[in-house]
């Protein structure tokens, strides 16, 4: 295993930051349970089962686990598939298809791979599997995980050993592998009969859900749930009342705001949140492509107000693009500033009268709302579409959007790797690098620091770094942040399962009581 100094370094940053910190924030004013916070929580009769149902409120985008990074996707695929390394349910770094790996020299990485492995289609996992899973990744269009190609060589193999050479001295290319799914040579089928080396296996696929079995010839530990259920119900009330009625384990993401009228009839848990929730727009567009006008929404956002009237104090006003715990997160940045005066002032100096369309997701209706009425607050005129999951992301990626809140999780502890690459660096996807900037976000000294700490080992100096990119990035504003949510959890009284930082839901990881 490879002992330097980032591995120190990432260890002590979790430990303490990405701990400490946030369970003293989400306590709620509660005990803490683990990193986790239950309220309401009702006993009844233990029951024994094997099998289990997670809601969600949307269809996962693809079954191919190189091409979208979203959430849903990642969630479900995760039971699947299995990557060279991966996070334990506190983003700690841990061995997975790699057994060990070691740094050669500055560009060479040596990594073992695990022996005894085999896909669900029995094919044993070999060296040619890997070489094949990220040179895939580089050429599939589209993929929204290709930025190692600006960090890859080459990939060679033999003798269940893979060799990468990166184009630099990259220290961190192992964090960088927990996203890359290890798939069967040359197998491309994967909307149809997902295969992977995971501990469940995809039995069947349906328009409204998808049903996994366990995987009997798994190489680790057999899980104690044997048969997993993923079913899509877009109906607030109708996942609500399933759980209720104990015919679902898990409803994943519902809104905060249903906590004071679910009273003690439902158990809730909130995971401290790796959610930041933003407002983005095409910047290529008028009036987005004035600095003045979204410095002017910036200031119209009433982010404390947000955090008291709908979250009930169970999130944190976003200062930066970083959240709070996560390597890249400046301590010291000031709050941004609720100034409603000063937002008008800039929007009659612009133009007497404006008016957007401004697009949010139906299950966040109510910060949609309350961000819209901020803005017509400062005498802009707000057309509101509250749209369906399949339409919002619809929207999104055919670009028909101009103005919409999204969310971004955080994957990795290194909020650098898994924030600011791709969604800031210029889009240049040849490269691999600002795969999620697709709203026209450029500026060549953002682009030449990010370089910058791709290339440095020194965690310090990547620090500094990573804090003039935030600093400038707060002078442009490519996108506002609003707000670092937590995940709120509608959970079967009948189980035992703490949600993870990550957001996804792993089926091994759920018992029975």
């Amino acid at each position: 295993m490879m002992k330097n100094s980032l591995r120190i370094w990432v260890e002590k940053m979790l430990l303490f930051n990405h701990l400490t910190k946030i369970v003293r924030f989400f306590s709620f004013g509660f005990r803490p349970l683990c990193l986790f916070v239950s309220l309401s929580v009702i006993t009844c009769a233990p029951q024994k089962h094997d099998s289990v149902i997670i809601l969600y409120d949307r269809p996962p985008r693809t079954l191919d686990p190189h091409l979208r990074s979203e959430i849903v996707t990642l969630s479900i695929l995760c039971n699947v598939y299995e990557c060279l390394v991966d996070y334990d349910p506190h983003l700690k770094l841990v061995p997975k298809l790699a057994e060990n790996w070691t740094m050669l020299d500055s560009l060479t990485w040596e990594i073992a791979l695990r022996k005894g492995v085999k896909f669900h289609n029995q094919k044993p996992l070999t060296e040619q599997d890997v070489i094949y899973s990220l040179y895939r990744v580089f050429k599939l269009p589209g993929s929204e995980m290709k930025d190692l190609r600006m960090i890859v060589d080459t990939v060679t193999g033999s003798n269940g050993t893979i060799l990468i050479k990166t184009r630099f001295p990259y220290y961190y290319l192992m964090n960088h592998l927990t996203n890359l799914a290890i798939v069967p040579d040359n197998f491309s089928d994967f909307e149809n009969k997902p295969t992977g080396s995971g501990p469940y296996r995809v039995l069947n696929i349906y328009r409204d859900s998808i049903v996994c079995a366990v995987n009997q010839d798994y190489w680790d530990k057999a899980p104690k749930i044997k048969k997993g259920i993923f079913k899509f119900v877009p109906e607030l009330s109708e996942r609500i009342r399933l759980i209720k009625n104990n015919q679902a384990d898990i409803a994943y993401g519902l809104p905060l705001e249903v906590i004071q009228s679910l009273g003690d009839s439902l158990k809730i848990l909130l995971a401290p949140s790796v959610v930041a929730r933003q407002l983005e727009y095409n910047l290529n567009k008028f009036p987005f492509n004035i600095l003045q006008f979204r410095q002017a929404l910036n200031l119209a956002i009433d982010r404390a107000g947000l955090v008291r009237e709908l979250y009930k104090n169970n999130a944190l006003p976003a200062n930066q693009y970083i959240p709070m715990g996560f390597i890249g997160y400046a301590v010291d940045f000031p709050p941004l500033f609720y100034n409603p005066t000063e937002a008008q002032k800039l929007i009659k100096n612009l133009i007497p009268k404006i008016s957007i369309k401004f697009a949010y997701a139906q299950s966040v209706e109510a910060v949609g709302k309350f961000i819209a009425k901020n803005l017509r607050d400062i005498g802009i005129g707000v057309y509101e579409l509250a749209l369906s999951s399949e339409e919002y992301w619809k929207g999104i990626e055919e670009g028909t959007l101009d103005c919409y809140l999204i969310s971004y999780i955080n994957t990795s502890l290194d909020g650098f790797n898994s924030t600011i690459i791709n969604s800031f660096h210029s889009h240049c996807p040849e490269k691999g690098m600002g795969l999620m900037n697709l709203n026209g976000y450029s500026n060549y000294m953002v682009d030449s620091l990010i370089n910058k700490v791709i290339k440095t080992p020194d965690p310090d100096t990547r620090l500094r770094y990573i804090r003039e990119i935030q600093k400038q990035l707060l002078a442009d504003l490519p996108s506002i942040p609003v707000v670092w949510e937590p995940r709120v959890y509608g959970v079967s009284r009948n189980i035992k399962w703490h949600p993870r930082l990550d957001q996804q839901i792993r089926l091994a990881e759920i018992e029975y009581k």
